[in-house]
Parts: C-alpha cells; structure tokens; sequence
C-alpha cells in the first residue's frame, strides 16, 4: 500500500510580527509574494487576509512591491549595460534576456514600455487654437519634452492629413475640368469636320 502525500498539517498559518520586515527583506532582493507564499507554506488567501487583518502586513505589502520594483530595475541597471573590455585579447561583456526582464516588469508591475502622455484637448481643424495650445503648453513649464513633442505631432498631423485631403480634392478638380474641356475640344474637332 502506498502512502498518499498530505499537506503539512505544521504550516505556519498562524500571524507572526515578524513577517512584514520578513517579507520586506524577501521582496528587496526581487522576491514576489507567491514566492514568499511558497517559502513560508501559506497559501496565498492566507496572505491576503493577513494583509486585510494587520495594517503592518499591508503596510509591509507596499514597501515590499517597491523593494521588488527597485531591485528588478537596478537588475537592468546593471546588465542592460554590455562592456566590451578588451585586454590582453580578451572581452568582458554581460548578457541580459530583455524579453523575459519587459515579461517580468509588465506582469508585475504594470510597465508597458510607453509613458502616458498627456496632452489637453485640441479642436479638430483650429490650427491657429491648436498651435496656441502647444505654445502655452511649453511656456508653462508643467510638460516633459515627449508630451510637448506629441501635442505638436497631433497638430503637424492634421494639418498634413487636411492638406492631403485638400490637395485630393483639387487635383480631382482639375481632372474634371480637364475631362470637361476635351468634351468640348471633342465637339469643336467633330463640328469642324462636319462643315
């Protein structure tokens, strides 16, 4: 007969006061709060509830997540950067696997790669306005150089597209006055030969 594998009846469910500082510590060297799951025997529930029960856990949650952002970040700091040093015919470099570091960073911290940007409202076809925007936009001071770049972008664009569109419509102009005025030439040249 087999013997059939339980749960630890011994699992530490039980609060302790040393678990925020613990979990701090865990989460400053990138650890994650299903590991520290896994390493204390909890089950995630159980984690959570401590959390709502215990202002300091929660608290501890908080600071954790910002310790783990930090050390994931300064990973990156510290391997995104590839030294080539050539000495006595050798190279020193470091590698990084970026896909799985913007896996990591996205799933657990949100970042996507893209910054809001924000940028007010601007009213379609009001270039004089929409250009008015943009230079109060950068003489207030409260905008980064992306978001100014990208209100300017919106306006270039849409006047661009406008031109286009204008310029469609001309040129459409032209070929009907062009198909108008050999239907004319056309009739001219057959009364001609008819007389």
């Amino acid at each position: 007969m087999t013997k059939q594998t339980t749960i630890n009846p011994h699992t530490p469910t039980k609060y302790s006061g040393l678990f925020p500082q613990e979990y701090i510590d865990f989460c400053s060297q990138g650890g994650s709060t299903p590991e520290f799951c896994a390493l204390k025997k909890i089950s995630r529930q159980t984690f959570d509830n401590w959390c709502m029960n215990y202002p300091e856990m929660l608290e501890a949650k908080r600071v954790g997540k910002t310790m783990a952002e930090a050390w994931w970040l300064s990973q990156a700091k510290e391997h995104l950067v590839i030294v080539n040093e050539s000495w006595k015919g050798g190279s020193l470099t470091t590698t990084f696997n970026t896909n799985l570091y913007r896996f990591i960073m996205a799933g657990r911290f949100r970042h996507t790669g893209e910054r809001r940007v924000r940028v007010p409202k601007m009213i379609p076809g009001d270039y004089a306005h929409n250009l008015g925007v943009v230079q109060k936009m950068a003489h207030s001071g409260k905008y980064t150089v992306t978001e100014l770049a990208a209100a300017a972008k919106m306006v270039a664009d849409e006047m661009i597209v406008d031109q286009q569109v204008t310029m469609r419509k001309e040129i459409e102009d032209l070929k009907q006055i062009a198909t108008n005025r050999q239907e004319i030439e056309g009739r001219v040249d057959e009364a001609e030969d008819g007389a």
